[in-house]
């Protein structure tokens, strides 16, 4: 009997391993980077994560870059109209740092989860 509760113990145990590991691939919601112009004013730009969609959206809606993403370990890679940026993730997913640039997101870039 005790042999079928451990077996049934160590089930469980795995199956919650296995269910929590699914959607950790995924991002969902606004990561946004404030920032001051040189007139002054302060910008915003969001990357919008939706299902495995990205979009880059400008300073009230100036622009919108649609693309793609991937996550591998803590590294997001977006692509957008055929460049390719990485950024590195937060163990808490609460922040995307971008430390080098292929012209699209420039370098240094950190973008924080908004809260909802």
């Amino acid at each position: 009997m005790k042999k079928i509760n451990v077996l049934m113990m160590m089930m469980i145990l795995f199956s919650l391993i296995v269910l929590s590991a699914c959607g950790t691939n995924k991002l969902d919601g606004d990561y946004v980077k404030t920032s001051t112009n040189l007139f002054g004013n302060e910008t915003k730009e969001t990357l919008k994560f939706e299902k495995d969609k990205v979009s880059l959206v400008g300073n009230e809606n100036s622009y919108s870059l649609e693309g793609t993403y991937t996550i591998s370990k803590n590294n997001v890679e977006i692509t957008i109209r055929g460049k390719s940026e990485t950024g590195r993730l937060s163990k808490d997913k609460k922040t995307l740092i971008f430390e080098s640039s292929n012209g699209l997101i420039p370098s240094g870039s950190t973008y924080v989860k908004e809260d909802k």
